[in-house]
């Protein structure tokens, strides 16, 4: 399984998780001028913006679940994107980041919620 194939399966079961969670899933891989969101979802009154991570082998530690400045502001530059382009449809909603970690050695998900994405 290359490295395309990996995250998208990866998605696909955080995509399962959410849902079984009582996420609805509005958005995968949108797409903005400044980058990619995985999964765009909703919370009850909250639009949730996704960061996928996949793996095969087990990060040594949390430093694994880390995440680059540059990702970052591209994460935060694509959902400032979204929602200036559905800024009627989602003017009533909170916004918040989450991280879903997907460990297909362990078959385990973390989800991380309400994220910093400042730098």
């Amino acid at each position: 399984m290359n490295k395309y194939e990996r995250g998208k399966e990866g998605e696909d079961i955080a995509c399962k998780y959410l849902i079984e969670k009582g996420y609805l899933v509005i958005e995968r891989n949108y797409r903005g001028k400044n980058g990619e969101i995985d999964i765009i979802a909703r919370d009850g009154n909250v639009i949730v913006f996704i960061e996928v991570k996949s793996w095969k082998t087990i990060p040594v530690s949390e430093a694994g679940f880390s995440m680059s400045i540059m990702k970052k502001r591209r994460i935060t530059k694509s959902a400032e994107q979204y929602i200036f382009e559905n800024r009627k449809q989602i003017s009533d909603f909170d916004i918040r980041f989450d991280f879903v970690f997907v460990d297909t050695v362990r078959n385990s998900i973390t989800h991380s919620k309400n994220i910093i994405m400042e730098s």
